[in-house]
């Protein structure tokens, strides 16, 4: 069976996974101001900020491929000068706005663990406040020595899918604000046979 890969469900308006996007004529005051990249990163693009593991109801780790979209970088998405996030520039090497996100396969009834280790300025911190949200969803988060996160909770019997962001707060700069990380928890689905 396949995964789903529902990455359009959680979004933030300022991030786009559409690398192509042709630019489209100033129809509006930010529209004139928009900084476009000189050459576009290519997408889908591995994140740098993270890696995750997860274990289904105890078994082994297995290492899930964590994807970024970085804001600035395409030209669906323009760098405009009036936001208080990081301009695109020298890319990598100066922080930039980024939201990684990753597809971790589950079922109804199951124990999900996921561990994260922060690729990106360095790893987690006790100050940093690491939590997930939104906190109904009941995922808790833990800070372990080594400085990655440990998450875990249960899907319920009727599962169906389940988002939620791991959220970090360190500075004006470095914090889930900036640089956030979004999980999709997805059900098996039975992949569409016939032609495309």
């Amino acid at each position: 069976m396949k995964r789903s890969y529902s990455f359009g469900v959680l979004t933030f308006a300022v991030f786009a996974s559409v690398a192509t996007a042709q630019q489209c004529p100033a129809t509006d005051p930010a529209d004139t101001v928009a900084q476009y990249p000189g050459s576009a990163l290519p997408y889908p693009k591995t994140s740098d900020q993270y890696a995750v593991q997860y274990s289904l109801d105890g078994g082994a780790w297995n290492d899930a491929r964590v994807y970024v979209s970085i804001y600035g970088g395409t030209d669906a998405s323009p760098y405009e000068p009036f936001t208080s996030y990081l301009p695109f520039t020298n890319y990598p090497y100066l922080p930039t706005t980024s939201m990684s996100f990753v597809s971790i396969p589950a079922r109804p009834g199951a124990f999900v663990q996921l561990r994260v280790t922060k690729l990106g300025n360095g790893p987690f911190l006790r100050n940093d406040r690491v939590s997930v949200r939104p906190t109904p969803k009941f995922v808790f988060a833990n800070l372990q020595g080594d400085g990655s996160v440990q998450l875990s909770t249960y899907t319920a019997p009727n599962f169906a899918g389940e988002q939620f962001i791991l959220w970090w707060e360190r500075d004006s700069q470095n914090g889930a604000a900036q640089q956030g990380l979004a999980f999709f928890l997805d059900p098996p689905y039975q992949a569409p046979s016939g032609p495309p």
